[in-house]
């Protein structure tokens, strides 16, 4: 009682689909007999065989089916997130019709798109185009990457804008505060609030990154004032008679501030309601139009605060980064004889193990270099490295350390965007390794590059759904029922 019909099909042993007659019906539920005759009207559309490639798997059921409803101004069945990942499908689904290949192809773009990002990101912290690289490749041989990037839920995209908010927020804190024009300066600071307001309005995880966003900010602005001050102190040295303009040029890029970080995302996230107000008609800014806005946003805390719910492969957050428990979202449901399609989201045990080696190295230096300085256990060398080591640590911790406050049922999912600084903590330590040992560390690399591709080549079949024989699968299980197919 209670479930729907929406196609069926009659086929011969060839596929070849029979032409149903007429349909009839009978003791359906009060409210759901629809019209039976359009169950057979379209049996030219249904699956022979179903599969991912041609229907919907996990949460697309839900995220895919929003991207329909905004695309034609229907009431929105599922409103636990915010709503811009879903408009941004809903465009491709107008565009190119509701097929896997549409609703998908928001979210592989997006993939796409962490590759030169992340390559820039690690550019700007690391200074060095060789590791940037390695961090690019990393990425892209990263399983999660590849599985949670062609899925129809909404979680590439705050991750890509998060990535790009940090990256113009480290551009900024390079430029040289009172040299540098104050256009080229402030423009920094407005896209990094863009992809703020963007990253928000796609999924809450961006107000994560924003307090890291803000801690790196205020952190500059420390630096600036502290310098400021030993100018006014020692104004016969070298271009400290620049200090002058540090009162002024700070007032007016925290007024700008409160515009690029506050009101613009406001404006970004109230804008992306659009397609979801147009449901009840047209759209006036009256006091109704508030209510629902703000309606929706207490729907989305209450559900998330108020969630209780058992899953089998819900995964607690200190068993991400050793990949324990993968996230099952697909089985083939008519496998050929002694074959398998799975998919999962899981790390690529290379990147994810050899990053987080990676991460608790910058860690424990972060605090040997920031730390035990202030107590004057060791003087501080200026070093371009040590400089930018910040950066990985707070956006790491801004986005892995709320889910430790976090009681609700949470998934290995949840990691992703910690895993573009992951990947950066491990070049980074690479890169301070290439100093002592240029050499061998570079060999280091290279090799682990090559593992990272034969395991993803091995993992990929279970990233990716493809059908392979069973043994393939059971070879890549390495320990018991870590991987399900």
């Amino acid at each position: 009682a209670g479930s729907s019909l929406w196609e069926v099909a009659a086929v011969d042993e060839n596929g070849k689909v029979l032409p149903a007659i007429g349909a009839s019906v009978s003791g359906a539920r009060e409210g759901r007999a629809a019209d039976p005759n359009t169950l057979i009207d379209e049996a030219d559309t249904v699956p022979l065989k179903p599969t991912y490639r041609n229907s919907m798997y996990f949460d697309e059921i839900y995220h895919a089916r929003t991207g329909y409803e905004h695309a034609h101004s229907l009431p929105t069945y599922e409103t636990t997130h915010p709503p811009l990942g879903k408009v941004f499908m809903s465009l491709c689904i107008r565009a190119m019709g509701m097929t896997p290949f549409a609703w998908r192809f928001a979210g592989a773009l997006t993939g796409v798109l962490m590759l030169p990002v992340i390559y820039l990101l690690a550019l700007q912290i690391l200074g060095s185009s060789r590791w940037a690289l390695v961090a690019e490749l990393m990425m892209a041989l990263d399983c999660m990457h590849f599985t949670q990037t062609r899925i129809a839920t909404i979680d590439s995209f705050p991750v890509l804008f998060m990535m790009l908010m940090f990256l113009f927020m480290v551009r900024w804190m390079r430029r040289d505060f009172l040299r540098t024009p104050m256009p080229k300066l402030l423009a920094e600071l407005a896209l990094s609030g863009l992809f703020m307001g963007m990253a928000i309005a796609s999924k809450w995880i961006g107000c994560y990154g924003a307090i890291g966003l803000a801690v790196l900010f205020f952190s500059r602005v420390a630096e600036l004032y502290s310098q400021y001050r030993y100018a006014r102190r020692h104004p016969d040295e070298e271009g400290c008679e620049l200090a002058e303009r540090f009162p002024q040029r700070m007032r007016a890029t925290i007024l700008w501030c409160v515009v690029f970080f506050v009101l613009v995302p406001l404006l970004i996230y109230a804008l992306s309601y659009i397609p979801y107000l147009s449901a009840y008609g047209r759209i006036r800014l009256d006091g109704t139009l508030f209510k629902r806005l703000w309606d929706a946003q207490v729907l989305m805390y209450d559900y998330h605060a108020n969630l209780v719910a058992e899953h089998y492969f819900s995964s607690p957050w200190y068993e991400w980064p050793l990949i324990i428990r993968p996230m099952w979202y697909y089985s083939a449901p008519f496998p050929a004889a002694g074959m398998v399609s799975s998919i999962l989201a899981f790390g690529n045990p290379a990147v994810w193990w050899g990053s987080l080696c990676g991460m608790l190295f910058i860690l424990g230096y972060s605090v040997y270099r920031n730390l035990l300085p202030l107590a004057g256990i060791r003087p501080v060398r200026i070093d371009p490295l040590d400089r930018m080591m910040p950066v990985i640590v707070i956006g790491f911790l801004s986005a892995y350390l709320p889910w430790v406050l976090v009681s609700r049922l949470t998934f290995i999912y949840h990691y992703f965007a910690s895993v573009p600084f992951i990947i950066l903590a491990l070049c980074m330590t690479f890169a301070y390794a290439e100093r002592r040992w240029p050499r061998p560390v570079r060999g280091l690399s290279a090799a682990y590059l090559v593992i990272s591709l034969i395991l993803f080549i091995g993992f990929y079949p279970l990233a990716s759904g493809h059908e392979v024989p069973r043994e393939w699968c059971d070879a890549m299980n390495w320990f018991g029922n870590w991987m399900w197919y």
